[in-house]
This record gives structure tokens, sequence and C-alpha cells, in this order.
């Protein structure tokens, strides 16, 4: 949890501020400052910014434009957060999807949100749990280069 000491100083801002904005000012003015924590993970604002850049162009490279749905196969971690703001970025809306779920229900959610991309973890945890995705669906990991090979579902994509 962050303290108010680790918080940047925040200035009023009008009601047309983003998320993406004000994480981009707090990139701009405190770059050090820590942005997210996670067990023993954290990122500076700085470093949650770049990596959100990088998947947004990723993301993009893919197709993925405003208002498409990009699901986010991601447990609560530092990558959620790094997932969450390049979907945003990159102009598209997040579909959470818990990776702790039955496969069937998994796949209920890839087949009504029908999301452009899917992002998941740059590791993997427990490779066997990884659900396969439909064919041509592209799984960009948070962390790492995209990719639009289909994941293996016997062992981790990436």
């Amino acid at each position: 949890m962050l303290t108010q000491q680790d918080a940047p100083a925040v200035r009023e801002t009008g009601t047309d501020t983003t998320l993406v904005s004000r994480i981009e000012e707090f990139a701009r003015t405190t770059p050090q400052a820590p942005a997210v924590r996670h067990g023993d993970r954290a990122l500076t604002y700085h470093e949650l910014n770049q990596q959100a850049n990088q998947l947004a162009h990723d993301l993009a490279v893919l197709g993925v434009r405003r208002g498409d749905m990009v699901a986010m196969f991601l447990g609560r971690s530092v990558e959620w957060v790094v997932g969450m703001l390049g979907c945003l970025k990159a102009g598209g809306v997040c579909m959470p999807l818990d990776p702790a779920v039955p496969v069937e229900r998994f796949n209920r959610a890839i087949d009504a949100g029908r999301p452009a991309a899917v992002v998941a973890a740059a590791h993997c945890p427990d490779a066997g749990e990884v659900p396969p995705v439909p064919v041509g669906l592209p799984v960009p990991p948070a962390r790492a280069a995209a990719t639009r090979r289909r994941p293996d579902p016997r062992g981790c994509p990436w």
C-alpha cells in the first residue's frame, strides 16, 4: 500500500483529465516516485508509463482500435496495471478475466466479449492452466513483444 509520503503532489485538475493523462503527468514530474506495488514487485511512474506505452504500441500493431474490447487475462499483479493502462492508451476497453476461473467460463467470456486481443502475463506461473484462445486472436504479453501465434495449452507460449 502506498502511503501519503509515497504519493506525488497532486494538483487540482478539471473534469476532462483522464487516468492516462494523470499517469503521464506523474511520469514527467515525478518519474522516480513509486506508482504501483504488489508483493515484492514495484514500478515507478516512469517504468509504468514506459511499459504501458510499449504494450499500447503492440496492441495498435495487432489492430486494436478505439473502442475495441481487450481481454486482460492477468491476476492481481503489477502486470495487470500495466495491461490496463496499455489497453487504455491504445483506445481499448478493458475486459478483466480472472486466471483462476475454469476454462469453460473463460471461453464463454471470450465468445461473449469478442475481444480484439487478449493480454496475458509474460511469465506463466502455472502453464498447464493457460486456456487456448481462438485462432487468430492475438495474445501480447504484458511485458514483452506481441505475438500473433496461438498459445499452446500444454505450455507457456511466451
